[in-house]
């Protein structure tokens, strides 16, 4: 066990001393055998909790349960890695080596949590934004002011009632134009144009041409 004469946080001059431990024969122990294969593993599993996180929480292509317990099962494999690691870092210093393996793990682990939540949020938003886009693709091959099949026909059909087709029906309790019944089953012909015509009470002047009935076919009263 060698004696550390920087600070864990001190990256570039503890890499040195690493290194010079190392290739000192003088000095027991090779302890970049053990920070090279440790960190290796370490960045290995952390790749694999990163992409089992990100196809869980933002491609939802698994549950987040299944999620969690592949994470559960890499953890080891981790904590492993991150240990080896900090054996050679602190140069085989046994109680540093566990404290800074515990230190860098709980980093870890609350960097994949929020990581995760960030990663639901996102996936989230793009779900409700694929979501608007396909109704609003949906809508747009509507008839104008959202009018289905079925009111399109009601407004046809009310236009060409409007519009010649037909007489509209009258209204609840309007009354319409009453028409005086013909006074004989047999209609009379107007002395100036000509035109058949039925008299009616009142009736002065010719429908067609409005020339002046002879007394004789006005009728009584």
């Amino acid at each position: 066990m060698g004696e550390t004469q920087t600070k864990v946080y001190q990256v570039r001059a503890r890499a040195r001393e690493v290194a010079d431990h190392h290739f000192d024969a003088a000095k027991p122990g090779k302890p970049l055998r053990w920070l090279i294969p440790g960190g290796l593993l370490a960045l290995a599993a952390l790749a694999v909790a990163v992409t089992i996180a990100y196809q869980t929480w933002y491609g939802h292509k698994q549950k987040p349960q299944d999620g969690i317990v592949q994470l559960l099962l890499v953890l080891p494999f981790y904590v492993a890695g991150v240990f080896i690691w900090s054996y050679g870092y602190e140069l085989y210093d046994l109680p540093k080596a566990v404290k800074l393996t515990a230190i860098i793990v709980v980093v870890t682990v609350l960097a994949v949590v929020i990581l995760a939540a960030l990663l639901s949020l996102a996936g989230g938003s793009k779900g409700r934004s694929r979501s608007s886009s396909s109704k609003s693709s949906s809508g747009s091959g509507s008839p104008p002011g959202g009018s289905s099949s079925g009111s399109g026909l009601n407004l046809d059909l009310g236009l060409r009632s409007a519009h010649g087709a037909g007489p509209a029906p009258a209204a609840a309790g309007s009354v319409g134009p009453i028409l005086p019944p013909p006074l004989a089953s047999t209609a009379l012909a107007c002395p100036s144009c000509g035109k058949a015509f039925f008299i009616a009470p009142g009736m002065a002047f010719c429908p067609s041409c409005g020339a002046p009935l002879p007394p004789g076919l006005l009728p009584p009263g």
